[in-house]
């Protein structure tokens, strides 16, 4: 439990911030997700989709992304994307990082290691 302090105004205040380590805000501060020029298509009997258009994006550890837009914008595709789990009729290029190492933007299997970690 997190400990509270009365302040002098009859109310209670969180404790002031403590000084982080180097190490500290060296992890807090590193990449966690770095997406570049990720592009999604899906071709269908008509023609092709091109649901994503060149997505770039970086999330640090420690930190919430929140992904907002229209129905049918991408969002789900986006990330269906960077864990290989696109409908067989899509395809993406693009790089994804996730800690540092490839994800697939790509038809290839699957990276379960990410995908253990990751929720939509």
């Amino acid at each position: 439990m997190a400990k509270r302090f009365f302040t002098s105004l009859g109310g209670f205040a969180p404790p002031p911030p403590r000084e982080e380590t180097k190490g500290a805000v060296e992890e807090r501060q590193s990449t966690l997700l770095q997406i570049r020029d990720l592009d999604v298509r899906f071709t269908t009997p008509d023609s092709e989709v091109h649901a994503l258009k060149n997505v770039s994006l970086d999330v640090n550890a420690s930190e919430c992304l929140g992904v907002v837009g229209e129905s049918g914008s991408g969002k789900s595709q986006l990330f269906l994307a960077c864990l290989g789990l696109l409908a067989a009729n899509g395809r993406a290029t693009g790089s994804v990082l996730f800690r540092d190492r490839t994800s697939c933007p790509s038809n290839s299997a699957p990276s379960t290691a990410c995908a253990a970690r990751v929720s939509l």
